[in-house]
């Protein structure tokens, strides 16, 4: 795809793309809205295959946009919970990433695209402008602990 074509690109436009790409391979999806909190991930998606349950929340956005920081706390939030959390910003790291999920040989052998060399972004205590989170190691975090991924 050209650049410009890409530029024009709405998020509503990738999350369509993305959604029915997922569900065509067997995904459960749900459009995710919370009245009480507007900062939650667009879709929730999960699915059941041999020997693994994945689910994973996903925030799209219009190529080069990020989430805000609202958005930020909120996925790290989920993922301390146990959730893995995305940003996408295009169809292929969707696809990308949804692919590596359903591969047995990803799931704990360091390249899983969620792994994090043990490491979870964690926002600070105070509040704080995009991108100062710093990092803590918990000695021994699930297999599937997902790294902040800002779409970039």
């Amino acid at each position: 795809m050209s650049d410009n074509l890409v530029s024009r690109l709405l998020e509503k436009d990738i999350q369509k793309a993305c959604v029915e790409w997922a569900r065509s391979r067997g995904w459960w999806a749900r459009k995710f809205s919370s009245p009480a909190n507007r900062s939650v991930p667009d879709y929730l998606f999960a699915i059941r295959i041999p020997g693994r349950s994945v689910k994973v929340a996903v925030e799209f956005k219009a190529p080069g946009k990020t989430s805000t920081d609202a958005q930020i706390e909120e996925q790290e939030a989920m993922r301390l919970a146990g959730w893995q959390v995305w940003e996408i910003d295009s169809v292929v790291k969707f696809r990308e990433i949804f692919t590596g999920l359903m591969v047995p040989e990803n799931w704990c052998n360091g390249s899983d695209p969620n792994i994090n060399d043990l490491a979870i972004h964690m926002p600070d205590k105070e509040p704080h402008s995009r991108g100062s989170h710093h990092e803590h190691t918990f000695p021994h975090p699930p297999h599937h602990a997902a790294r902040a991924t800002r779409g970039r």
